[in-house]
């Protein structure tokens, strides 16, 4: 799968002009697979936050459910330096 996506990793970091992250490959690794395989349902967990995590790349229309686990203070630098910066940062992947 690596081997086979390798352009399509070039391609997408020439388009966004910087190479994705770890997570990013990782992530679209795994939808290849997913698709791929042809599973019936997902379970896909964030990394990061919600709004521009990796994983929130799903229309609506194809969503059944999103979940908010308890909204901490873990991700406090990365997401906006407050409580409340994170809860923003987490409903983004509400539809």
């Amino acid at each position: 799968l690596i081997q086979r996506s390798a352009g399509a990793l070039e391609a997408a970091e020439i388009e966004i002009g910087a190479r994705p992250s770890h997570f990013e490959v990782v992530t679209a690794l795994a939808f290849k697979n997913f698709q791929e395989q042809k599973v019936d349902v997902m379970v896909v967990e964030t990394g990061l936050g919600g709004e521009t995590d990796a994983t929130n790349v799903f229309p609506p229309a194809n969503l059944a459910a999103a979940v908010i686990t308890t909204i901490d203070r873990e991700h406090l630098e990365a997401l906006g330096g407050t409580t409340a910066s994170i809860a923003r940062a987490k409903a983004g992947i509400i539809k």
